[in-house]
């Protein structure tokens, strides 16, 4: 009988972001389960439409996130 491979439960690390807003690659952006990712620069211009404080409400599927 052969052995179940053994596989890695840890995702594996996204090196870089790319921003939806502006399309830019970044270290970091605030993300979303879903996908969506945004650079700060970005938040914070957009921040009058999905924040409330301290969340933020992802645009494509409408989760609430914690922001930083």
């Amino acid at each position: 009988m052969e052995e179940p491979k053994k596989t890695s439960r840890r995702r594996s690390k996204v090196n870089d972001y790319i921003c939806h807003c502006c399309r830019k690659k970044f270290p970091y952006c605030l993300n979303c389960p879903c996908g969506f990712q945004i650079c700060e620069t970005c938040f914070r211009e957009n921040l009058w439409g999905i924040s409330n404080g301290p969340t933020w409400v992802c645009p494509d599927c409408g989760r609430v996130r914690m922001t930083f």
